[in-house]
């Protein structure tokens, strides 16, 4: 289901599949595709410890 493996707490992700799901199931149209990539802060060295 996850297109990519998240490296993170799945609290998230899984939400965002019960909702696809649930428009899935209710006949709504889905978003447009978004291939944007993440941000990462340039100074993830030394701000992320």
């Amino acid at each position: 289901i996850f297109p990519r493996v998240t490296n993170g707490n799945l609290n998230a992700p899984s939400i965002m599949t019960g909702e696809k799901a649930s428009d899935h199931i209710l006949g709504r149209t889905p978003l447009a595709p978004s291939n944007q990539e993440p941000w990462i802060n340039p100074r993830w060295q030394v701000a992320d410890r």
